[in-house]
């Protein structure tokens, strides 16, 4: 099975966080409150640097949930960020995702969606076909009429003509 396929939607929106340069990945590492998110491996700027950005829970009681970063604060080597709506828990060794303001990781789920939506039927056409079929003496193919897109056999390449 290819690598993508066995990924989940919180592996896909890390990595085109990672990508794009706007996700931050960590855990808190104190306990905080329904407003607060304490960590002290963040090593992103000073006070008040964070204010604007995104925080997606992505473990705990607050699974799932997305926030907006209202302050942040640092003493001690240890950042704290204020976020609003509240959680509904208490902060405490959750995992989260801290984005810039751009990229509501929200509307990244959505375009993960949007992107599934759009390769049904392309990429993952349930029509099978095995006119293609090679018993390992037979080098050269037709190409049927119904193959619509490119796909790869071992070193070759097939383009068929588009839809």
């Amino acid at each position: 099975m290819p690598a993508i396929q066995g990924r989940t939607r919180e592996q896909l929106r890390q990595h085109i966080g990672r990508t794009l340069g706007a996700a931050y990945v960590s855990a808190a590492t104190a306990s905080g409150s329904t407003t607060t998110l304490v960590d002290n491996s963040i090593v992103l700027g000073g006070a008040d640097t964070q204010i604007g950005k995104w925080v997606r829970f992505t473990s705990g009681s607050n699974d799932t949930l997305t926030r907006r970063v209202t302050d942040s604060a640092i003493t001690s080597n240890v950042t704290t960020l204020t976020f609003m709506p509240a959680a509904t828990a208490s902060t405490a060794s959750e995992s989260y995702e801290l984005w810039e303001g751009a990229y509501n990781p929200d509307d990244i789920d959505d375009w993960i969606n949007q992107s599934i939506m759009f390769a049904t039927g392309w990429v993952y056409d349930p029509i099978e076909n095995i006119e293609l079929h090679g018993d390992g003496k037979q080098a050269r193919f037709d190409i049927p009429s119904n193959i619509s897109m490119k796909f790869y056999v071992f070193n070759w390449v097939i383009d068929p003509s588009s839809r």
